[in-house]
């Protein structure tokens, strides 16, 4: 009898094990920036998806309304948080009910809780998720603007879109929307006189007023830089958002696409900060909805005037911008887009 000698399968060797490695190692090095960059793409999109609905809910409630009226008045920011129980148990700000009650009211997130069939009272609703940014959420989760809000010295509710709501009468040195407040005056406070005078005589404008819908952006990532030419209202103001005591707890620069990623938390040398962001290279983009329903990534551009002046970063927003129509050679805003 014949034996045939048995065979064993070679192993690995130690050099073709480390060849492996090498090129696992490699494919990761290569897929991993890939990965990473999807994932923030992915929420991007998503976050101008949410925009995209809270633009479609408020033309809903446009086409419902007398007179094809925009929801108002209501505050610029577009807040979490806003339905009756959420406020009065808020932890850090708890409101009386009727607090609670006049607020809401000046809340986009409120006013379009019937139109997207939510009529949840409490945290977390259906018109709260769509109104957050998943690209700033990581960033600037809520916790944050309560941590802001104590450094500042005032309560600040979450907010990653603003409206774009501003008129003469709101804050000194800020670009005013033509016609003043889309969405009407919003006073700041219950039982202010002076601001419940002001909401009569602002009240929220019918969407047919607007003059170039296509080019007029309804809303945008909320993000703040303070004032650098207050000389000229027109040019003093960059970002979306125009009041100080929430859009310091904003990001200064658009949420989206940055070369390099900021503390969005309110810290002491903020403005400092910001100033160096607005030295540099301009740099991200700003997720918009236009009052035709149309929806957009704004890259930042320098707007540069004969005087001298220069935005980086400056937000290309409303089409017309002077708080009075000036004459064309006194219009800050004779300059251009580069």
């Amino acid at each position: 009898m014949k034996l045939t000698p048995h065979r064993t399968s070679p192993g690995f060797t130690l050099i073709e094990l480390l060849v492996v490695i090498a090129i696992i190692s490699l494919l990761l090095a290569v897929l991993l920036p890939a990965l990473s960059g999807a994932r923030k793409e992915g929420r991007s999109v998503k976050c101008l998806s949410n925009l995209r609905s809270l633009g479609q809910g408020v033309i809903s409630y446009t086409v419902s309304s007398v007179n094809d009226t925009l929801p108002g008045p209501l505050h610029p920011a577009v807040y979490l948080d806003q339905g009756l129980d959420a406020l009065m148990n808020n932890p850090d700000h708890p409101l009386s009910q009727a607090s609670a009650e006049w607020f809401q009211n000046r809340f986009l997130t409120y006013k379009l809780r019937t139109s997207m069939n939510d009529l949840s009272e409490a945290s977390n609703s259906v018109a709260d998720q769509v109104s957050i940014c998943p690209s700033a959420v990581g960033n600037n989760p809520p916790s944050n603007f309560a941590n802001s809000g104590n450094a500042i010295g005032h309560h600040v509710y979450p907010t990653y879109y603003a409206l774009n709501n501003y008129g003469p009468d709101t804050f000194p040195n800020t670009r005013a929307t033509n016609p003043p407040h889309y969405f009407g005056y919003s006073s700041q406070n219950a039982g202010d006189p002076a601001g419940i005078a002001l909401e009569k005589a602002n009240p929220p404008q019918p969407i047919t007023r607007v003059r170039q819908p296509g080019d007029e952006w309804m809303m945008a990532d909320a993000w703040y830089r303070e004032a650098r030419n207050s000389s000229i209202p027109e040019l003093a103001q960059e970002g979306t958002y125009q009041v100080e005591f929430t859009g310091l707890a904003l990001p200064f620069v658009p949420p989206h696409g940055n070369s390099g990623l900021e503390s969005y938390r309110y810290t002491s040398d903020r403005d400092a900060r910001s100033h160096n962001a607005s030295d540099r290279r301009q740099d991200g983009t700003t997720n918009t909805i236009y009052f035709d329903g149309h929806a957009e990534k704004v890259r930042s551009k320098k707007y540069v005037v004969g005087a001298g002046f220069t935005l980086l970063y400056g937000f290309p927003g409303t089409r017309s911008p002077a708080k009075v129509n000036p004459p064309a050679e006194n219009n800050a805003w004779s300059g251009g887009w580069q």
